[in-house]
């Protein structure tokens, strides 16, 4: 499974941020005691200054390597060669996106799969979700597969929450206004689609190219 190119972004900032934040606190701190007129050896005032200068150098060299045009241009270019690895690996019958943004009900759906059953709405979590949390994730995933009904009319879709974790309590759910929800593993997933894969049929191909556009970053 491939990285929401959101996520991956979100991701590097993140710890960009973290990387100058620590250092400018630090120095920050010591400043702080000084005007609050907190004995501050020299050689402390000394340190901190060097945090604080070492930062904002280390900080404008990383913004000019990692401006946010170039990391969106290498997210462009990971995602569309995950792009053509998939397609290269997938069958010929079947279509993946993955991070797609512009028709869900809520938010972005990690993964959009065409198989020549239906179109599978996947959420993604490590983990097997807390019960107060659990309607809330049903209801998340109900309001994308009736989405993604509206975006292709008369074909069957199937809501889907995906655990990275092995799992073997309970697999079907539905969601309060009654939309069912199965709760696979990554194995179960797996074989799942591998099933629908290989059961003969393909997927429209006017339908395949949609669910593969719907994948791309814009360049």
């Amino acid at each position: 499974m491939r990285r929401s190119p959101a996520a991956w972004l979100r991701k590097r900032l993140l710890g960009r941020l973290l990387a100058a934040l620590v250092p400018a606190l630090v120095g920050a701190g010591v400043y702080l005691g000084a005007l609050l007129g907190q004995w501050v050896a020299v050689e402390h005032l000394g340190l901190a200054t060097l945090a604080v200068v070492g930062t904002a150098y280390a900080w404008l060299l990383v913004d000019r390597r990692w401006s946010l045009a170039n990391l969106e241009r290498g997210i462009d270019a990971e995602y569309r060669i995950g792009q053509v690895i998939d397609y290269a690996l997938v069958p010929s019958h079947c279509a993946i996106a993955h991070g797609v943004v512009g028709i869900g009900g809520e938010g972005d759906i990690d993964h959009l799969v065409a198989t020549p059953r239906a179109l599978w709405v996947v959420e993604t979590k490590v983990r097997a979700v807390p019960r107060r949390r659990f309607p809330a994730v049903l209801a998340r995933i109900a309001r994308n597969v009736h989405a993604v009904e509206a975006w292709a009319p008369g074909v069957p879709v199937r809501g889907c929450l995906a655990l990275l974790e092995p799992f073997d309590g309970r697999r079907d759910y539905q969601a309060d206004d009654g939309t069912p929800v199965r709760v696979h593993d990554e194995t179960s997933l797996r074989d799942a689609l591998r099933a629908e894969a290989d059961g003969g049929g393909s997927v429209d191909a006017k339908l395949a190219r949609r669910v593969w556009r719907l994948g791309r970053v814009p360049a």
